[in-house]
């Protein structure tokens, strides 16, 4: 869910882009902090603090006022690697985003590691401590499925392949933060919310309805976007490289020339979709359904269709060498020049095919489907023919020769129907 006066994606920038505005000018009138909510901050110290006399003290509390403009802040604790502040919460939301900004990196000469809101008692003791965990060791792959973020520090954090869904990211700092892989999904975030424009936007899609949105070029590679909703979107040389995009909803999207190499593909929804010129290398693309898509020219080398749907698509002049289509329905599909060496066909469906001219050498069609295909001029030198029915294909000037499970009478008749071998 997201806060109804959340900015724009432009709005997002600290300072409004100006990062040399100096301290002095955060300063707050007193008066409009006298009785505002009051809470506590904490400094987490790189090193431990010495005894402080209550000389030392004061001196720290007119500083921190000055800086925060809040002048019944007061430390209420020092121990060791922290300080505890007590204060308003404008004050102190001020204090915690100098330091996210560099602005206030260290206490009494001592480096700031992080700063956080406690408040809760024992919850937001946990809370820190998990903060703590994740900004020293990493997150790697950790569920942190509605988890209580809001307000912490997490810039720069490793939660990479981590899993954030349901969880409470409101004023969350994650500037700089490895968020690949990172399930963004049903997350809360809201105006204070610091996240970096590509993981702003895979938010977005994920948790709003971009329909027909317009993001010709937009980076997405190593993003988790699964069972995502990006229907007619314009995605024209989009980069979803080693993206995870299971069950993604792509339907009718403008997808020509588009980076989907390497990507999860399983079950999601091409039909209708433009592929033209697209990269579709090593991705996985099984069970996908990519009924009447366009996919001229497209690169499929070393791709898995096994089981998916490509019937009534238009595969002209696209490379499906090595690929895995095992199973794969492309009954009506257009294949006309397309390069299908070495692929598997195993089992597919390819009745009432268009494969004139294509380039089927090394294939493996054993018990594949070429009821009524179009294969005029197409090459099968060398492709593995086992159990393969070919009933009312038009096989005239098709090249054959040297193929495995293919018995002498099935030959006759190929030959018969104007098959060259």
């Amino acid at each position: 869910m997201m806060d109804s006066n959340l900015p724009e994606q432009n709005d997002f920038e600290p300072n409004g882009g100006n990062d040399c505005e100096p301290i002095e000018s955060y300063y707050i009138q007193a008066d409009s902090l006298k009785n505002a909510v009051q809470e506590q901050l904490v400094f987490v110290l790189a090193g431990s603090v010495h005894e402080i006399n209550p000389v030392r003290l004061r001196i720290i509390e007119t500083h921190l006022r000055k800086i925060s403009g809040d002048t019944h802040l007061t430390v209420t604790d020092i121990e060791a690697g922290s300080i505890k502040l007590n204060g308003s919460t404008l004050s102190l939301e001020k204090l915690q985003e100098l330091f996210a900004e560099g602005k206030l990196l260290e206490v009494l000469g001592i480096p700031i590691e992080y700063v956080y809101f406690l408040s809760d008692g024992t919850k937001d003791d946990e809370k820190s401590c998990l903060v703590r965990d994740i900004l020293e060791n990493g997150a790697f792959g950790k569920d942190f499925t509605n988890i209580d973020f809001k307000r912490a520090n997490l810039a720069g954090a490793d939660l990479s392949s981590s899993d954030l869904d349901g969880a409470n990211l409101e004023g969350t700092n994650l500037e700089g933060a490895n968020l690949l892989y990172v399930n963004l999904t049903n997350t809360t975030i809201d105006a204070k919310t610091k996240l970096d424009d590509k993981w702003l936007l895979v938010w977005q899609i994920v948790n709003q309805q971009v329909e027909k949105k317009k993001l010709t070029g937009a980076e997405f590679t190593f993003t988790y976007l699964v069972d995502a909703d990006l229907s007619s979107a314009i995605l024209c040389d989009a980069n979803f490289e080693n993206a995870n995009l299971e069950g993604i909803n792509f339907r009718g999207a403008n997808l020509k020339g588009v980076n989907l190499s390497d990507t999860n593909l399983e079950g999601a929804d091409f039909s209708s979709a433009n592929l033209s010129n697209a990269n579709l290398t090593n991705a996985d693309l099984s069970y996908a359904d990519l009924t009447k898509a366009d996919l001229i020219c497209a690169n499929l080398i070393n791709s898995d269709l096994s089981n998916a749907n490509v019937s009534n698509a238009n595969l002209c002049d696209a490379i499906l060498n090595n690929a895995n289509l095992i199973r794969a329905n492309f009954s009506d599909a257009k294949l006309r020049g397309t390069n299908l060496i070495k692929s598997y066909l195993s089992g597919a469906n390819l009745i009432r095919a268009d494969l004139r001219r294509a380039n089927l050498k090394n294939a493996h069609l054993d018990a594949a489907y070429l009821i009524s295909a179009d294969l005029r001029g197409a090459n099968l030198n060398n492709a593995f023919l086992d159990a393969a029915n070919f009933k009312g294909a038009n096989v005239e000037n098709t090249r054959f020769g040297n193929n495995p499970g293919i018995s002498q009478q099935i030959k006759d008749d190929l030959i018969r129907r104007g098959a060259v071998f």
